[in-house]
């Protein structure tokens, strides 16, 4: 599965903090369609290495923080900017 478009949260269009993700376009699965962070998180926990990012190298989406502060991030990300802020915004 593969994740092509990052929705953020209203009011963050330009962010760059991954905790300001609402949710991901998901392709590839049974559905495809926008699933929350937490829903992907949750699925992620127990199901790692399923999704990736559509960009170069295909870096695998995974789940990050804990409590109030969960997020999702890329693998193999450089310091800085995370892989999913170059996927397109809605």
């Amino acid at each position: 599965m593969l994740a092509t478009k990052v929705k953020m949260k209203p009011g963050c269009g330009q962010s760059t903090r991954l905790e300001d993700i609402q949710a991901l376009y998901i392709t590839g699965g049974v559905r495809a369609g926008y699933f929350h962070v937490n829903d992907l998180w949750d699925y992620l926990d127990y199901n790692p290495g399923y999704v990736q990012v559509n960009v170069r190298g295909y870096p695998n989406l995974v789940a990050a923080g804990r409590g109030e502060h969960r997020h999702l991030k890329s693998t193999l990300s450089p310091k800085g900017i995370d892989y999913l802020f170059s996927l397109p915004r809605e």
